[in-house]
């Protein structure tokens, strides 16, 4: 199976080209980070449907919201409500040859669940962009009763001239792919791209080459990798003010003598499960270290320093080199 390359859906005669619009730095942004954010959420996708899917997007385009511009073709329809740091309304479209292909059936059950499926995509698509860029955002999505409306028709917006529309595919093990089509105001675009490139977040994710790097983290500190659970959207605590307690230690005499597992790691490498099968006394495994590197010291399973390798009595022993920093060691666990 390989990722499907997306053809460009109905309305191609009326692509208007990006420079009229946007710069098409702006516009490689964008479809740099869209593509990053599907991929990352694949494995949600995947867990969920319980089937092999590759997911991707095409690049973005730009139609007029002109009566008649679009052939008439009857789409599932999900109005999408933002609500939060930004405030927009989008339309979520999937022709429905598509939709039934997704659902199975035509009957209310399996309706409700396409809807609750685009639903939960749609919360974890926005909910990582959201992270990514510091914005508190919650999506509220609806489905709207099929039909061959025009989008305008469906937009609170669609009395302006163009819409930004991205397409996200969906390809499947026996070769079927789904089109997802969603349909943004130009200006919620152009916010995105300016906070990329600009401002705090924009010094770090302002090279789009590091980009999909950033939106892994995004994605994973939003806990959104749970076996087909909704992301959980980040929680507003107030700031916590510094205290002190008169007469109180550390608290620290009273762990004084648990146990902890301390180990440390020679270097490790990966090995295919055939590899693993077809080994033998007297093979040499090739390990992702070099000699003389230092060795990585861990307590439960966290690494806090590293050091070389010595004997004591005939005794390996680990001469601590380096300590890990705390901020070091947290920066690594969420990234």
């Amino acid at each position: 199976m390989v990722r499907s390359a997306l053809v460009q859906p109905e309305g191609s005669e009326h692509l208007i080209t990006q420079k009229q619009v946007m710069r098409d730095r702006d516009v490689t942004i964008f479809n740099e980070l869209a593509k990053a954010v599907t991929m990352a959420a694949e494995p949600w996708l995947r867990e969920t449907l319980r089937r092999e899917v590759l997911a991707d997007t095409s690049s973005l385009r730009f139609l007029p919201l002109t009566p008649g511009t679009e052939k008439k073709v009857t789409f599932r329809n999900w109005l999408i409500e933002l609500t939060g740091d930004t405030d927009e309304v989008l339309l979520l479209r999937m022709a429905q040859p598509h939709a039934q292909y997704l659902a199975g059936d035509e009957t209310d059950e399996a309706e409700g669940e396409l809807t609750t499926l685009v639903r939960g995509w749609t919360q974890l698509w926005f909910a990582t962009v959201g992270q990514l860029l510091g914005w508190y955002t919650e999506s509220h999505t609806s489905a709207v009763q099929n039909s061959i409306s025009a989008p305008e028709e469906l937009l609170p917006w669609g009395k302006e001239d163009l819409a930004a529309i991205l397409t996200c595919g969906w390809t499947f093990a026996d070769g079927g792919v789904i089109l997802l089509e969603c349909w943004m105001p130009i200006g919620f675009v152009g916010r995105i791209t300016a906070r990329l490139v600009s401002g705090d977040k924009g010094r770090d994710t302002g090279e789009h080459r590091n980009l999909r790097a950033s939106v892994v983290r995004a994605y994973r500190r939003e806990g959104t990798v749970r076996s087909g659970q909704m992301p959980v959207l980040p929680v507003r605590f107030p700031a916590l003010e510094e205290t002190t307690t008169a007469g109180e230690g550390s608290g620290m005499e009273l762990v004084q003598d648990v146990f902890l597992d301390v180990a440390a790691e020679l270097a490790k490498t990966e090995m295919k499960i055939g590899q693993l099968l077809e080994l033998k006394i007297g093979d040499v495994v090739e390990l992702g270290k070099m000699a003389g590197e230092p060795m990585e010291l861990s307590l439960n399973g966290h690494n806090i320093a590293r050091g070389e390798v010595l004997v004591l009595d005939e005794q390996l022993g680990i001469r601590i080199s380096e300590v890990i920093s705390l901020a070091d060691r947290l920066e690594k666990a969420q990234g």
